[in-house]
């Protein structure tokens, strides 16, 4: 299909893991494909190590192609993303235009690493993304920037003052590119935040900036399942598939109230 010539809705995707999807396992019902519902990604290479995580960019066209479930060695992995453009298609899509989501998440990735923040590396490659859906239409507009990060930033112990400066910086940076459009974040996996309490101190950041910038929502996730718990495995701070479609319901809610 030509979607370059196609209307856009654009809802921005950007943070780490639980933003790109890690959740597995089953869920209630299977996500279909929406002919208004489309992905766009940027092709790379990702080596995660403990200590940063190094991201390069393919000399390549960004990829589009309808949003679905992403897919790895026959396994699905889950995307808040679907089930968020899914309520905004209900509620705010006029006729004749599509969601666009602009897949910029990166698992492992943060600020204390040099991967985001203004004039890093996967947000200047997010602006590129987004800047690039805008000149293909006139009519094309951002409608929503979609966030989930901050474990990292925790793991690396980047100090609270600096991830303030850092998250808060590249939201009003970002605004300034595409305007007060709504921004809304997430709490991280309570079953991993239960084994690791003084990460709050991160969320808390986050919720707090959300609050300062306005037109911005913090979504909680009480009641959210992570893999482990989902699939009794070792993987607690993903939330699992159904989680994630879960969660993505609660994000639209979130922007329902910004709206």
């Amino acid at each position: 299909m030509d979607y370059l010539k196609d209307r856009f809705d654009i809802v921005i995707l950007a943070g780490q893991s639980n933003a790109s999807g890690s959740g597995r396992g089953p869920v209630e019902q299977e996500w279909k494909p929406q002919e208004n519902i489309v992905s766009m990604d940027a092709a790379k290479e990702v080596n995660w190590t403990p200590e940063a995580t190094s991201v390069t960019f393919k000399d390549e066209p960004f990829s589009f192609c309808l949003s679905d479930d992403r897919t790895l060695n026959n396994t699905a992995y889950g995307d808040l993303s679907l089930t968020f453009a899914w309520g905004y298609t209900q509620k705010y899509l006029q006729e004749k235009r599509k969601v666009l989501i602009i897949r910029s998440a990166v698992g492992g990735t943060a600020f204390s690493d040099g991967n985001w923040g203004v004039g890093a590396k996967l947000y200047e490659k997010m602006i590129e993304m987004t800047n690039y859906a805008l000149s293909l239409n006139a009519e094309n507009k951002v409608v929503a920037f979609l966030w989930h990060q901050g474990e990292s930033e925790y793991l690396h112990q980047n100090p609270l003052p600096n991830f303030y400066e850092q998250l808060k910086l590249m939201l009003l940076d970002m605004r300034s590119r595409y305007g007060n459009i709504p921004v809304v974040a997430g709490d991280f996996v309570q079953d991993w935040k239960s084994k690791n309490p003084a990460c709050d101190e991160y969320t808390q950041v986050i919720k707090k900036i959300v609050q300062e910038i306005g037109n911005g929502a913090f979504v909680e996730t009480q009641g959210l399942l992570s893999n482990a718990q989902k699939l009794g495995e070792q993987d607690d701070i993903h939330f699992c598939r159904q989680a994630l479609r879960e969660l993505g319901e609660r994000y639209f809610k979130a922007y329902e109230t910004l709206r």
